[in-house]
């Protein structure tokens, strides 16, 4: 236990002695950055970098900027705070915000250090005047100026400008206030501007923008407007937006619930149109209700330029209508901005100074041809839309962009519409057209004459020509003077008739023939007897014939007849008996259609019930000669019975053998 005791105290004992032996030391905190820093100010023109760094003159074990253990917390301002010893901000709103920094090491020791960030956008003007509507030729040379007069008094695409950074005038209701819910009730509010010079009278484009915290059931049935010192009245919307709600409402009128207040702004430069043109698609669930307009920036119904000769100071009214009984509303709170210089406003007066300038065009770089301060010279050569862009680098390490569009106009494009096959005529079109232009021909053949319908300037004329061969036309814009050519091949053609060389059983067919101009019909040539078409003038057609045999028909097209032969046939149809008596019938065993006409050869071989074979002709019917119940050299008379044939016939059409077997009773 003792010796417990004893380590115990030996350990509380080097505690004590560490402590004292490295006190908190004396170090200082700075605040480096990209942006521009003057005498405890930051001037940022967007988002900005910040690097914190120390001095620990003693000790520098216990005191690094680098230890792990040390921690660095920022304050913004805004609400927003970060930890780390580099951070990256970007400020929601223009304006000038307290920053600081606590800095604590690993012995708990701390040093804060603070300054002003005013973030302000020091900002370029630029102006870029495009001549023609933005709309060019190919190879056009297009010069593009400014009408902004800078420093020297020549005409620039940029000028410095001065910002005014004031606080907002209006007021915050803290509890929301509950709006009048009946027909044609209005609640109106009002806030005193008293900052400005009595002098002070708004011109045309001073009025920045009148915002409201507000939430309300249904849209469909509310006017606000803004009444300025003066008497005069801007409407800011008026029922539009049906079932549309503003911001998170509760739709209870009885028991005066409020929601949750969004917040809505009428803008000389909105982000959206007005409530009658956004509505529709410019909404969002809301979580305790149905749609609302989504928070945002909103083109009044009226103009702000009608508040010019107002003064600036005076009771500015905020009137809110409720046109129809059984909803609800509330307004948290109002403000509004104007562009006016009051007592004390902060007035950036550090002029940015231009650094460099630029110019870009993605589509067709070479394009730009030359450029100053107060011009660009371009020519673009393709068509479709190019954009120039310039960036601006400032003083103050801020980057701008300003950029035009030029569409530059496609070449015109000649095509034909149709085949120019077995035809004098084809029509002609020519699209991408500025402005009109015309036709001409620029080769023909020897001889040849051409005519356009209505004439040379139509845009889609029909053209006749009066000889097959090949001719190049050309149509040239009228506006850029571009032009494009077209080759057309006017060409005699074959017919291709599509059909069946043989027809098996059958005495109908189809026939076709493609499309090909100047057609004049179907026609029957040589047959047993004459054929009959459907459709005899028709590209398609069935034809009919009355028996069976060769036959040669005709296709006329495109002045050329084509001849083509259809076979109409059967298979052969074997008799299965004979009786060789004398009478006349039956007599022979004969066969139908055996002939030269469809066969190029004939064997016969006949057989007995034993196998032998008791007659045989190599021509057989071919030649005239056909089997009457003898053997093959007719000596003998075979007996009555039944007998075995094998027939093997040469087919002219398909050039194959066919071969029939069978029996055939033999008869006395």
């Amino acid at each position: 236990m003792k010796k417990i005791l004893f380590l115990l105290c030996a350990f509380f004992a080097l505690n004590i002695s560490a402590q004292e032996q490295h006190p908190c030391q004396d170090f200082t905190i700075q605040i480096e950055s990209s942006d521009r820093m003057n005498a405890g100010e930051i001037d940022a023109c967007y988002d900005f970098d910040l690097i914190a760094s120390t001095d620990y003159p003693n000790n520098n074990v216990y005191y690094s900027q680098t230890d792990h253990t040390t921690t660095f917390e920022w304050t913004f301002g805004d609400g927003q705070t970060a930890t780390g010893q580099s951070v990256n901000h970007l400020y929601a709103e223009s304006g000038q915000y307290e920053l600081s920094l606590l800095v604590t090491d690993r012995n708990g020791c701390t040093e804060q250090t603070s300054l002003i960030v005013v973030y302000d956008n020091p900002g370029i003007i630029t102006e870029i005047l495009l001549p023609e509507d933005g709309e060019v030729c190919p190879e056009t040379i297009v010069q593009v100026g400014s009408s902004i007069s800078g420093p020297d008094s020549t005409t620039n695409f940029f000028d410095p400008i001065t910002w005014i950074i004031h606080e907002e005038i209006g007021q915050n209701f803290g509890e929301p206030i509950y709006l009048p819910d009946g027909v044609g009730v209005s609640y109106t509010t009002t806030v005193n501007a008293s900052i400005y010079d009595p002098s002070v009278v708004l011109e045309a484009d001073d009025f920045i923008e009148v915002c409201a915290e507000i939430e309300h059931s249904y849209l469909g049935d509310l006017n606000m407007s803004l009444t300025a010192p003066n008497g005069t009245e801007v409407m800011l919307f008026t029922q539009d937006g049906g079932g549309t709600w503003l911001g998170n409402a509760i739709d209870d009128d009885l028991t005066e619930n409020a929601g949750d207040c969004w917040k809505y702004c009428w803008s000389a430069n909105p982000d959206f149109g007005t409530f009658a043109n956004e509505y529709a698609t410019n909404t969002m669930v809301a979580p305790l209700g149905g749609y609302s307009m989504i928070p945002g920036s909103y083109e009044p119904l009226g103009d702000f330029s009608n508040f010019e000769g107002s003064p600036a100071n005076g009771d500015w009214t905020l009137t809110i209508t409720d046109n129809l009984a059984a909803d609800n509303g509330f307004i948290c709170a109002w403000d509004l901005s104007m562009n006016v210089v009051a007592a004390g406003d902060i007035v950036d007066t550090l002029v940015a100074e231009i650094l460099s300038y630029d110019w870009y065009c993605a589509e067709e770089p070479s394009s730009i041809v030359d450029y100053d301060s107060t011009r660009v010279v371009v020519q673009p050569t393709m068509s479709g839309m190019h954009t120039y862009v310039m960036t601006i680098t400032d003083s103050y390490g801020c980057e701008y962009t300003e950029e035009f569009e030029l569409e530059v106009y496609d070449a015109p494009i000649a095509t034909s519409n149709g085949s120019s096959l077995c035809t004098y005529d084809l029509d002609l079109e020519a699209t991408n057209v500025v402005e009109g232009g015309l036709w001409e021909v620029i080769y023909e053949p020897e001889d040849a004459t051409v005519d356009f319908s209505p004439n040379i300037n139509s845009l889609t004329p029909e053209i006749s020509v009066s000889e097959f061969g090949s001719y190049v036309f050309k149509f040239t814009d009228s506006e850029c003077e571009t032009s494009d050519t077209l080759e057309v091949q006017f060409e005699q053609a074959i017919p291709q008739i599509t059909y069946e060389e043989l027809m098996r059983c059958e005495l109908q067919t189809e026939l076709s023939v493609p499309a090909l101009g100047m057609e004049e019909g179907w026609e029957w040539i040589d047959g047993p007897v004459s054929a009959s078409f459907t459709a005899p003038f028709s590209l398609e057609t069935d034809l009919i014939v009355g028996q069976y045999g060769d036959y040669t028909f005709g296709y006329t097209a495109c002045d050329t007849t084509l001849e083509f032969n259809i076979l109409f046939m059967c298979d052969l149809i074997i008799p299965n008996v004979i009786s060789s008596n004398g009478d006349g019938v039956n007599d022979f065993f004969t066969i139908k259609d055996l002939t030269y006409e469809f066969y190029s050869y004939s064997n016969m071989s006949i057989y007995n019930r034993w196998g032998d074979e008791v007659y045989k002709n190599g021509h057989y019917g071919l030649n005239g000669k056909w089997w009457n119940g003898q053997t093959t050299h007719q000596d003998d008379e075979l007996a009555e019975g039944v007998y075995f044939y094998v027939l093997k016939v040469g087919n002219k059409v398909t050039e194959e053998e066919d071969i029939y077997r069978g029996t055939v009773q033999l008869f006395h």
